[in-house]
């Protein structure tokens, strides 16, 4: 939701206005958000390992009710500034939270899917609310843009609503010595209620297997780096969240009015229903990624969608250099809005989905509430600079900064396809004994 807000909400005037932004205010507006998940990193693995999955999620819910209220009571742009702060702190703890939730609860049949299909959720909440700000982007009254600022608080307060009847995560419960409970959560989920069926059985004496074992073995936070297959998955963990924050995939989701303005189309109007395509487009593309990961796995679907991203932005460099070049030819500007619909392919069919669900995978148990969070806080770091970075750079040096993205986008290819390893049809404790050995 957030994305598809204060991306669109660049093209409404009152709001631009009432602010007087420039290209630095813009970036530094998306970019808070990156800083708030930073600071917000600390506090996640302490709270979903002391209090459990479901009340770090009402945790986070709440933190976004209260960023979202001073958000739209905004007056000045240091208070609009502050709001994306909290909500970044509080988009860290359900980010982190909400996949490993899933994942744990899921049999490994379905695990990926599940998963993957949490964040299907993401482009399809962007494409209506740049439908309702298309409605409202000519309407002259302040009460239009913080009204949209406002609906963000709803799926936070649905949640708080729904938490109380949803099951804890079995691991976190056979982790707590509450193994009845988890059991039957297991049993319900996985095999009708019957808690002696063998697959029951054999997922309880695996999970309780593991955390003995990880319990043996704890060395707290030095888990992270020690021995050395532990740290060979928190750094996949830690590039996989920075690679899908430089990779481009963000920066045009928060700034395609704006680039698309760079462009030389200069129509609001135009430029939100571009947007909305590309979105609608982005979100049917998200639906067919869950189905091709769960075929055909993680590691597949990662090169070939940063392999593409090499060879898109090169030609969006080009296309873009043209459209300066020749700015009454509105051929280059169309082209490089199909460029950038193929661009969200690539990405909506790996990164996009995988970068938050990967991480949880390769990483064990005793590493899991601490290695997404880090990683995700590290991610969040070149985010920050990444994003406040991109209006200016595009203002500054334009076409020449896609050919930047497009070259770091081939170092990332070959870290992938050295490094990464594929979980596809593994249970968690499986991928464990991949890295172990």
């Amino acid at each position: 939701y957030d994305a598809g807000m204060i991306n669109n909400l660049n093209a409404v005037q009152p709001y631009f206005e009432h602010f007087n932004l420039d290209s630095d205010l813009i970036g530094l507006n998306v970019a808070i958000v990156s800083a708030g998940c930073i600071f917000g990193s600390p506090v996640v693995g302490p709270i979903v390992d002391r209090w459990g999955r479901k009340t770090g999620l009402a945790m986070g819910s709440v933190c976004i009710i209260l960023g979202v209220v001073l958000q739209a009571s905004a007056g000045k742009i240091a208070q609009l500034i502050v709001s994306r702060f909290i909500i970044g702190f509080a988009t860290i703890i359900n980010g982190s939270i909400a996949p490993m939730w899933v994942m744990e609860l899921a049999s490994p049949k379905y695990r990926s899917m599940l998963s993957s299909s949490v964040l299907v959720s993401v482009p399809f909440t962007s494409f209506l609310v740049t439908c309702i700000i298309l409605g409202i982007y000519d309407k002259q009254s302040n009460w239009a843009w913080r009204g949209i600022m406002l609906v963000k608080a709803v799926p936070s307060i649905i949640s708080l609503c729904l938490l109380p009847f949803v099951d804890e995560s079995p691991r976190w419960l056979f982790y707590k010595g509450r193994g009845e409970e988890a059991t039957n959560i297991l049993a319900r989920l996985h095999a009708d209620g019957d808690v002696e069926h063998p697959i029951i059985v054999a997922e309880s004496q695996e999970i309780l297997g593991a955390l003995e074992h990880e319990k043996e073995n704890d060395g707290g936070w030095k888990d992270l780096v020690s021995p050395a297959p532990n740290l060979k998955r928190f750094g996949i963990a830690v590039l996989m969240n920075i690679f899908y924050q430089i990779l481009g995939g963000n920066m045009i989701l928060y700034f395609s009015s704006f680039l698309i303005g760079k462009l030389g189309i200069e129509s609001r109007r135009i430029v939100i229903l571009i947007n909305i395509g590309l979105l609608l487009w982005k979100a049917f593309c998200s639906v067919g990624g869950v189905f091709l990961i769960d075929r055909i796995g993680a590691r597949k679907p990662l090169i070939a969608g940063t392999s593409a991203t090499v060879a898109l932005f090169g030609l969006l460099s080009g296309l873009s250099y043209l459209s300066d070049e020749h700015p009454d030819e509105t051929g280059y500007a169309i082209g490089a809005v199909v460029v950038v619909g193929l661009f969200l392919l690539a990405v909506s069919t790996s990164w996009m989905i995988l970068a938050y669900t990967y991480p949880p995978e390769v990483l064990r148990y005793s590493q899991r509430a601490k290695g997404v969070v880090v990683a995700q806080a590290i991610g969040y770091a070149f985010s920050f600079l990444n994003l406040y970075t991109a209006p200016l750079a595009l203002d500054k040096i334009g076409w020449k900064f896609y050919a930047i993205n497009g070259s770091w986008n081939l170092g990332i290819l070959i870290v992938v396809y050295g490094l990464f390893v594929e979980t596809k049809g593994r249970t968690l404790e499986e991928i464990d004994e991949l890295f172990d050995g």
